[in-house]
Formats: C-alpha cells, structure tokens, sequence
C-alpha cells in the first residue's frame, strides 16, 4: 500500500507491506509519534516500509497475477475484517479458504460460514486443527451458515489439497485468503501433531502448477517430491478411512505428473494397468471404485461404509512403492 501524509515538511509518500486501510491508519499513528519524537522521517519511511507481521495479512511472494495471503483469522470478528479489508481493495475476485478448529467453540462455525458466504466471491471449507473432532463433522457445522447466503462454495476436508483447488482456480487480479492458522507450521489431528505451514504448501502447490504448464525447473520436481511424500506419510498416520480415500486419487494423480511432466487428464487406472506388478487386479477396481465414489457425495459416504482400513493401509503401501519406481525411472532417464 502506497499512501500520501501531510507532514511538517510538506506531502510525502509512504509504502507499507501490509495491505488495508487499518494498516494506513497504523503507520500515521506510528509517524506522528516517531516525528514527535524528533526522528527524521526518511528514517520511519524506511522502517515502516520493512514492517512485516508473519501470517497477518501476510502476502506470499508468488510472482504470480494473482495474490496469495495468510492469515490468523479464526473467529468470526477477524474473518469478518480480514475479508472485508481485501474485498475493498482486490480488483478481482475473493476466494476465502478457512476452517474451525476442534475442541473449541462450536457456537462460531455457522456464523463464520455466513461470514465468508456472504463477503467473499467463493469459499473453500476445508481443516483447520481438528483435534479429537470429526474434521467433516466440523465443517457441516461451518456449511449450516453459508448454505443460506450463497451456492457459491466447496468442501475440501484435506487442507493441503484444498489450498491446491484455490491456487488452481485463480485468475489474474484474483486474491486468495488463506485463514486460520496463519503464522502456525502444524496441524493437529487427533492428538498428534503434524508439520504444516499454509505458506509452505502454497509456495509448493505453486512450483508443481509450474510442472503442469511445462515449466521444468528442478527445485519445482523437488517440491512436488516432498509434497508427495509427505502427503503419503501424513495419510499412512491417518485414523479416518473417508481422509485416506480422499488423498489415495490425488497422489496417484501427483505421481503421474512427477513421471509425465503433465496433469492426468484421463482415469487414473489407466495409468496404473502399466504396473500391475505393484498393483493387483483387485486393486485397480477398488481404485476405480474410489475414484468414482469422490464424484458425488452420496457415494463417498457409501465408500467409507464399504472399504476397510486394511485395505486402504495397503493401497497407500503399493502407492509408496510406485512412487519409488517412478524415482527410479526419472534417475535412470537422467544419467
């Protein structure tokens, strides 16, 4: 944000890196004191331009022509003016992604729901920490408020993969609002905790989208390599089966562009007919029983009732040994 404040010496112009109307207000608080004081004003320009607050209103440095931003926002008041203060300002569309986290006050999740219907242009529902709570119970709660302002959403329970959808549906102008956990770099579900920082996974997602646009740099494959691995390790601690079947499909599809250099845009079994020495007939059809079933949710509750952990545990072990095979195919090609 670039500002002009009357001073003593005349209008000058000041930059802060921190977006909205509240941080204007900041930094002239903070310029009137500081000229009190009797502290030269090209020396608070330059401070104020350095101040940066890591997850509040924080923007990612994507190159992009959209803009990515992480927040702390976790109650209604703060996702309230956190959307607000960026409807004002983007010149396109608000897409805000945010979710409640467990154990805590249910009373909130609804009127956040609404709070988001009805601010930003679309919103994705998805994890925040879920704790010893249902991930997808919390975020029915979340559904109740905005199902009554607005159509204009998605459920995402895996955060990582919903973060992915946002970035994936952005266009030019457009902002995405990150919210929740903001500064926080773990996820707690059940009673562990998990390394995850939204900045992290944006900057990730970002460099695999490069992939698919046929942008190759090699730190871009290294990042979609982690991103892989640690979705599988995350997936094998997992205790909900509805979780695992959701990220089984997306790493399939992952591992596919980390071989082709390409999204997948048919079935996933017809990639994996070429390895069936890892993957029995049985499980191409319960892969393409899950695959299916994600398209509605009818069926995806109907999958959860049917396809038992143990062979869910084992699906994710075969995955594990296709993405070994698959590095071993991409080190081979590259001597």
């Amino acid at each position: 944000v670039e500002f002009k404040a009357v001073t003593p010496w005349g209008e000058k112009y000041l930059k802060v890196n921190i977006p909205g109307k509240f941080t204007v207000y900041n930094a002239l608080a903070s310029l009137g004191v500081c000229l009190q004081m009797g502290i030269p004003f090209e020396v608070v320009a330059a401070g104020l331009e350095k101040v940066s607050v890591p997850g509040r209103a924080e923007v990612v440095e994507t190159g992009k022509e959209y803009t990515v931003m992480i927040d702390y926002a976790h109650t209604p008041d703060s996702l309230e003016n956190i959307l607000t203060t960026v409807k004002g300002f983007a010149p396109g569309r608000v897409v805000s992604l945010f979710g409640c986290g467990g154990d805590r006050d249910r009373t909130k999740r609804p009127v956040m729901g609404e709070i988001s219907g009805r601010i930003a242009d679309f919103t994705i529902i998805t994890s925040d920490n879920p704790r010893t709570e249902d991930p997808l119970t919390i975020i029915k709660e979340i559904e109740e408020g905005i199902k009554n302002v607005t159509t204009n959403y998605e459920i995402i329970v895996d955060r990582r993969e919903a973060i992915r959808k946002a970035i994936l549906m952005a266009k030019r102008n457009d902002c995405i609002v990150i919210a929740g956990k903001g500064h926080e770099d773990y996820q707690i579900i059940g009673k562990e905790k998990f390394h995850f920082s939204d900045r992290e996974e944006a900057l990730k997602i970002i460099s695999s989208i490069q992939i698919e646009k046929k942008v190759f740099p090699q730190m871009a494959i290294q990042n979609l390599l982690d991103s892989i691995e640690f979705s599988i390790n995350y997936s094998e601690k997992l205790t909900h089966n509805w979780l695992i079947i959701e990220n089984i499909i997306q790493l399939i599809k992952d591992i596919y562009m980390l071989k082709n250099k390409e999204t997948l845009h048919r079935s996933v079994v017809e990639f994996l007919i070429d390895y069936q020495e890892i993957f029995t007939i049985s499980d191409i059809k319960t892969i393409s029983r899950i695959e299916k079933g994600l398209r509605t949710k009818k069926e995806f509750y109907e999958l959860e009732k049917i396809i038992e952990e143990n062979t869910l545990k084992n699906l994710l072990s075969k995955i594990k040994m296709l993405l070994e095979k698959i590095k071993n195919e991409i080190d081979s090609s590259n001597v």
